[in-house]
């Protein structure tokens, strides 16, 4: 709604006539940032099942309906479930992105540096 756009505009500084695509994706990995994600799931990764995205679940903004459509499950079934090495894993941009959204989101959750973790996920996968 024209309220809510509204309101994007005025806290993440966008023009009043934005349009997803207008929305660097950093902004949709800020954890007060669930209105942007609701507006516009799919620029924000919400949609997509190996997104950077670490805060998709709908509490977070991201509809219901991005993680249950077909796009969604037809990639999650592409994933292999098999355990991928720290190396491989450092190789991944979206999973060092992934990283870095989740260190953000639990350090402003819990008002606590969550680098230790961060680095262990990096480190060890």
């Amino acid at each position: 709604g024209a309220l809510s756009s509204s309101w994007v505009a005025s806290t993440w500084g966008l023009s009043d006539d934005w349009v997803c695509a207008d929305v660097p994706v950093y902004l949709c990995y800020t954890f007060g940032a669930a209105m942007l994600r609701f507006l516009c799931p799919v620029h924000c990764g919400c949609r997509d099942a190996r997104s950077a995205q670490f805060l998709i679940a709908p509490s977070f903004g991201c509809p219901w309906e991005c993680s249950t459509s077909a796009e969604y499950k037809e990639e999650s079934d592409g994933v292999s479930c098999t355990t991928s090495s720290a190396e491989e894993m450092q190789g991944i941009p979206k999973w060092l992105t992934f990283l870095e959204n989740m260190r953000h989101a639990r350090e402003e959750l819990t008002n606590s540096n969550q680098s230790g973790l961060y680095e262990g996920f990096l480190t060890q996968g």
